[in-house]
């Protein structure tokens, strides 16, 4: 005879475990395309004369990218537009 309280219990952690997986998954991935774009963006086809250079090009791109790209994952938004936006929600919800 099993617990059923034990093996719902068990399988609630499995499925938070794999949530945490799948989470960091996606983390992971998300950095690698934004890595991605960045080297096809700014860094090949370029010959830079110092390090400075290569930082202020990265720099530049980053900057441009948070303010003005729009990226599907974010509704569209731009990633600074999708944070205003989870904040003002998250700020609601803590006021409520």
């Amino acid at each position: 005879m099993f617990d059923k309280d034990l093996v719902l219990s068990i399988l609630m952690q499995i499925d938070e475990a794999l949530g945490k997986i799948v989470s960091r998954a996606t983390r992971i991935r998300s950095a690698d395309d934004f890595i991605g774009t960045l080297k096809e963006q700014v860094i090949y086809g370029r010959v830079f004369q110092n390090l400075q250079e290569v930082r202020e090009a990265v720099r530049r791109f980053i900057d441009t990218y948070n303010r003005e790209w729009v990226v599907e994952k974010n509704a569209f938004l731009s990633p600074w537009q999708a944070r205003a936006h989870w904040l003002a929600q998250a700020s609601l919800s803590r006021a409520a």
